[in-house]
């Protein structure tokens, strides 16, 4: 999620609650980096670490718990690792305190992960997704928004992306600029992942045939290899779908029914 100065900190706050920590951040779509201008990460990290002392983990059978726990304790162990390697190199470590000695007991009796926030200096510093609730903070500065991108674009994956930003401008050169990405949401949280389309291979051979060996765009290999069809080039296009959030952005809300 990219936050720039334009953008209301409460609603920054509330979405990353959401996108990071909401099931255990064991989601496709949870939110593991919140890239921050400068000029207001302090404000809102000292907002969002507020909110997550707020959280309450535990049983999630229970209608008070906000965080359960991971899916077992092989997922708990290598996600500690990460936390405490990232702590050795000197990365600041946030975690909620717990109420009181009976909460600590309880928590280890399952595989829960308390929700925390480390702070690094680059997304280059990230070299595989951290699977659970743990929310990486990059902080930037304005002209470095495109180098920013650029760091984005490297890591070669990204199935979802936040914006929040004020600016049409902004909006229009992330939308654009973000390529490895599939969804933009501008002023919410990066959740809600869809499946279009699946490849299924067909089993033959590469020594029987030459050809292509899986159905594209719904249309059969056979008939690809006998040049019966064709590719529909459009479809070989990279499709970003943008979801903007208008209520959020605030103001005259009647202006925009103006034609």
């Amino acid at each position: 999620m990219i936050v720039d100065s334009s953008a209301l900190a409460e609603q920054v706050v509330f979405d990353v609650l959401v996108s990071a920590f909401d099931s255990a951040g064991q989601r496709c779509s949870a939110l593991r980096v919140l890239c921050l201008q400068e000029e207001v990460a302090e404000r809102i990290l000292t907002m969002l670490k507020g909110a997550m002392q707020e959280l309450v983990v535990g049983n999630p059978s229970y209608l008070a718990t906000d965080v359960g726990p991971v899916i077992d304790a092989s997922a708990k162990s290598t996600i500690e690792n990460h936390i405490d390697k990232m702590r050795a190199k000197g990365c600041k470590v946030f975690q909620p305190l717990l109420a009181d000695a009976a909460h600590t007991q309880q928590l280890t009796n399952g595989a829960f992960v308390l929700p925390t926030l480390i702070e690094i200096e680059s997304i280059n510093e990230l070299t595989h997704e951290v699977f659970g609730p743990v929310l990486h903070v990059v902080r930037y500065r304005r002209p470095a928004l495109p180098t920013l991108l650029d760091e984005i674009n490297r890591t070669g994956y990204g199935l979802t992306l936040g914006l929040h930003t004020r600016i049409d401008e902004t909006i229009a050169y992330v939308s654009a600029h973000a390529r490895v990405v599939g969804k933009v949401f501008v002023l919410s949280g990066p959740t809600g992942e869809e499946n279009l389309y699946a490849l299924k291979c067909r089993g033959i051979s590469m020594a029987e045939r030459t050809g292509p060996l899986i159905s594209v765009q719904s249309v059969a290999v056979d008939a690809l290899a006998s040049e019966a069809e064709d590719y529909r080039l459009e479809r070989l296009l990279i499709e970003i779908s943008i979801s903007q959030n208008t209520a959020a952005a605030g103001g005259n809300a009647s202006l925009m029914t103006i034609t």
